[in-house]
């Protein structure tokens, strides 16, 4: 029988077993799957309408230096813009960092200051267009033709870090005297996003125009970096592929910014149920495997003690038939010898007897005297040996009892001698 035939059962429950912990796991694999991008699509939503509040608060900051620049009976003051943007931050409670500058028509820089220093790099007097390209520039032209505040594109700031520029034109009386452009730090503007909870599970990517990245500590865009921070959180930290973001493009004032968001681990872990399970079915079929090979050998021993069996039965029958033959020659023997001591004593008996009246007659040739004498020993010697055959015969079938007796020696060897003289001679 081979091995795979005597085995069936023990690949079938193994298979099924298998099958059904296959589609358990994927079961709750799919299970795991649809929760995971459930979850991902929450964490999308929530960065994406926190991300946009943050813009819509800097916009509704943005908008109140607007109307003081631009209905106030007098342009005001560096000083006075300067004092005026404190206390819009200390009445939302920020601690956001922020730098605000004034050009005029020129692009020439007239005020410029951040939340606790005024002019810190020198900036005023200074034009533009030494520091910025000529689409910006146009970008920036294009600015002082509306009324709405425009976002610009983040940027790699001399303070040293990444800052997000949301700009309005100065308009007083009909005229276009230049524009605002206040720059709130982007770290602090996506604060609200970077939960712990968060941060252990996600990334986020940032995309300006679907041209160029930038994350909290740097834009990458091929311009000078004042800073040598990194951004932990950046995803590029992290072997994310670009298949696994789930992202959204947003038109906020003007600028379309992807965000994206995907599971830094995206593999799905299997539950510790699975592998028990697994394991579990394992030890069952290799229990079942056993069982199966001991009941196998079991049969094996059966069929070969049945086999012993028979054979000894066979042999039994065999030895009782021959335990018959030798009975049935036993008692052929048996017959034999009394035939013999019946058939043959007996005319012996009547030599001897006939020996003995011939010997008692008065012959006169002594050689004849002689020779009934040595006759008649002859054949008591005979009478002599067939009846120690006899009694040896019956020794041998046990029907003689031993009774040991005492006896002449000497008169055993001389009729042993005698019984032999005649063939002697």
């Amino acid at each position: 029988m081979s091995f795979l035939k005597q085995n069936v059962w023990t690949f079938v429950i193994f298979i099924i077993g298998i099958t059904a912990i296959y589609l358990i796991d994927r079961n709750q694999t799919d299970n795991e799957v649809q929760k995971n991008k459930l979850k991902l699509e929450q964490a999308h939503q929530r960065s994406v309408s926190q991300f946009t509040t943050a813009i819509h608060e800097f916009a509704a900051l943005a908008a109140g230096m607007k109307v003081f620049m631009n209905e106030s009976e007098e342009l005001p003051s560096a000083e006075l813009l300067h004092r005026f943007v404190q206390k819009q931050l200390e009445a939302i409670q920020s601690n956001d960092s922020i730098a605000v500058s004034y050009l005029d028509s020129t692009h020439t820089f007239k005020y410029s200051f951040t939340r606790h220093k005024m002019d810190p790099n020198n900036l005023v007097g200074r034009k533009v267009t030494t520091i910025r390209s000529a689409d910006k520039i146009q970008a920036l032209n294009h600015l002082m033709q509306t009324d709405s505040l425009l976002l610009f594109p983040p940027m790699n700031l001399v303070e040293g870090w990444v800052g997000i520029p949301l700009n309005f034109r100065v308009r007083r009386n009909e005229k276009t005297l230049g524009y605002v452009a206040p720059i709130l730090q982007f770290k602090t503007l996506m604060q609200g996003m970077y939960t712990e909870q968060t941060k252990k599970d996600f990334a986020f990517r940032f995309r300006w125009e679907n041209e160029y990245e930038f994350d909290r500590e740097q834009v990458y865009n091929n311009t000078k970096v004042y800073n040598t921070n990194k951004d932990p959180e950046y995803y590029g930290n992290f072997n994310i592929r670009d298949a696994d973001f789930l992202s959204s493009e947003l038109n906020l004032y003007g600028s379309n910014i992807e965000i994206s968001t995907a599971f830094k681990n995206s593999t799905v872990e299997r539950n510790l149920v699975i592998y028990i399970l697994l394991i579990g079915h394992l030890l069952l079929t290799s229990l079942f495997f056993i069982l199966n090979r001991l009941r196998l050998k079991s049969k094996e021993l059966n069929r070969e003690l049945e086999s012993a069996n028979e054979l000894l039965e066979y042999r039994g029958l065999k030895l009782s038939e021959q335990n018959d033959e030798l009975k049935d020659l036993n008692k052929t023997k048996d017959k034999l010898f009394s035939i013999i001591g019946h058939d043959l004593k007996q005319p012996l008996h009547s030599i001897t007897g006939l020996l003995q009246l011939l010997e008692n007659e008065q012959i006169e040739d002594p050689s004849l005297r002689t020779i009934i004498t040595e006759l008649k020993k002859t054949t008591n010697n005979t009478t002599e040996l067939l009846s120690n055959l006899l009694r040896w015969a019956s020794s041998q079938t046990g029907d003689l009892k031993y009774q040991p007796v005492m006896c002449d020696l000497d008169t055993i060897l001389d009729n042993a001698i005698d019984g032999i003289k005649p063939a002697a001679r």
